[in-house]
């Protein structure tokens, strides 16, 4: 009987192989947690960089010109072509005009405050 219950406890991690499983809640929580720690997080930008954005989006728009802009997406950024078409300093956006594949145009708005960089 003493060898049976030896070998009982000489099973190693078989013991526990059964609690390796997860609830479908639980795969979602951890998967949601390796998210948030994946996004994208917006780089302080100083007055210097601000203004140089400003003025970019006003040459723009009063010259018709063509700017490229990196605005951040919740886990990356993105770049985007087109002419700027309106600026709300009060509710903090610009609205683009980009080509559309259907020889169109496509308006696209983006928050002053996800703007990183203009080429």
């Amino acid at each position: 009987m003493s060898d049976n219950v030896g070998e009982h406890l000489k099973r190693g991690n078989l013991l526990w192989e059964g609690s390796r499983m997860f609830l479908p809640e639980h795969r979602e929580q951890l998967l949601e947690k390796r998210r948030s720690r994946r996004e994208y997080r917006i780089p302080e930008l100083d007055e210097e960089w601000l203004s140089d954005i400003n003025r970019a989006l006003s040459d723009s728009l009063a010259c018709g010109q063509p700017i490229t802009v990196e605005y951040a997406l919740k886990y990356e950024t993105q770049l985007i072509t087109g002419v700027v078409r309106q600026i709300d300093p009060l509710s903090g956006w610009v609205k683009l005009a980009c080509a559309d594949d259907d020889a169109g145009e496509q308006l696209v708005q983006i928050a002053f405050k996800r703007i990183i960089e203009i080429k």
